[in-house]
C-alpha cells in the first residue's frame, strides 16, 4: 500500500508491504540493524516495522539508530525493530530500499481492511523440478479461488527478472520458449 512515513517532522511517501519472516527469507531480505519480526509479533500483527534504507535516510538524522523509535505510516504508529540491507532495484524497476515492511497481519488489519494477498513468494529447493511445482501451485490457486479466477491473469517472476503477465497455463509458456520457474531455487511471484 501507498503511504507516508512520517517521524520528527519529516515525511516521504513510500510503501508499506506486509510480511513474515518466511517471505523476508524466500526474498533472501537481510536485516543489517536491529532484528526481523518476532513470531508473537506476527501471529497478534503488532505494531512494529522494518525500514528500507531510503525510507532510513529521509526521515531519520544520519548516524542516529532509530531502533525503537516511533514513527508513522499515513495514522498508524509503528516501533521500528530493523533495518534491511542495501536492496537494489526490485524485478518491477521500483527502488527496493524505498520501502517499510510491517507484519502480514498489520497491513491487512490497519491498511488493507481484508485478509487479501496481492503476491506471495514460493521459495523451493532446486531438487525440485520448478514445472512440477508450478502445476501445483496453478491447481492449487484454481481450486482456492475457483469462483472469482475466470478472466484473472497472474504474473510469474524469478529473481532476475519479471515475466508479463500471461494465463494460469504453465504449459502454454513453456510451449512459448519462456520457462516460468527459472532454474531451481529460483522464487516464485504470483500477483
Amino acid at each position: 500500500a501507498n503511504v507516508t512515513a512520517f517521524h520528527n517532522g519529516e515525511d516521504w511517501d513510500t510503501s508499506v508491504t506486509g510480511a513474515n519472516r518466511a517471505f523476508l527469507e524466500a526474498q533472501t531480505v537481510e536485516v543489517t540493524e536491529g532484528r526481523a519480526f518476532t513470531r508473537d509479533e506476527e501471529t497478534a500483527g503488532k505494531n512494529v516495522c522494518l525500514l528500507g534504507l531510503k525510507v532510513r535516510e529521509e526521515i531519520f538524522l544520519p548516524d542516529v539508530s532509530p531502533l525503537g523509535e516511533q514513527m508513522r505510516l499515513n495514522d498508524v504508529s509503528c516501533i521500528v525493530v530493523g533495518v534491511l540491507e542495501e536492496r537494489g532495484q526490485g524485478a518491477s524497476g521500483a527502488d527496493d530500499n524505498d520501502t517499510v515492511f510491517m507484519p502480514l497481519k498489520t497491513v491487512q488489519r490497519r491498511f488493507r481492511g481484508d485478509d487479501d494477498l496481492d503476491f506471495f513468494v514460493l521459495k523451493y529447493d532446486a531438487g525440485y523440478a520448478s514445472s512440477a511445482i508450478q502445476d501445483s501451485l496453478v491447481d492449487l490457486l484454481r481450486e482456492r479461488r475457483q469462483p472469482h479466477l475466470d478472466g484473472e491473469r497472474a504474473s510469474l517472476a524469478g529473481p532476475e527478472r519479471h515475466l508479463p503477465p500471461c494465463g494460469l497455463e504453465p504449459r502454454e509458456r513453456e510451449a512459448d520458449g519462456v520457462d516460468p520457474g527459472g532454474q531451481g531455487g529460483e522464487s516464485i511471484l504470483a500477483a
